[in-house]
């Protein structure tokens, strides 16, 4: 069985969307800055929103169809037998 991951802020379904769309703004603003390829620094700010755009795209939507996220509310066995001992 797959331990799972205890973090300070849950990764809700709605957080991965949020995520999603700021990936999609991210592609939005590279889309802006195409005409002033020939700048260095726009160059350097393309490349650095889409790959960062890549990445919060596709391991966010990775995670929402493969489930890995948190649901709020529910307690895996472990932290109820935890809360219990206590």
């Amino acid at each position: 069985m797959m331990k799972k991951e205890h973090r300070k802020h849950p990764l809700t379904q709605m957080n991965l969307l949020l995520r999603t769309v700021i990936g999609g703004y991210l592609l939005y603003l590279v889309y802006l800055l195409r005409n002033e390829f020939g700048t260095l620094p726009f160059t350097i700010a393309m490349a650095v929103f889409l790959i960062a755009a890549v990445i919060l795209i596709v391991d966010s939507v990775k995670r929402i169809l493969t489930g890995q996220y948190d649901i709020p509310g529910a307690q895996d066995e472990e932290g109820t037998d935890e809360q219990e001992e206590v």
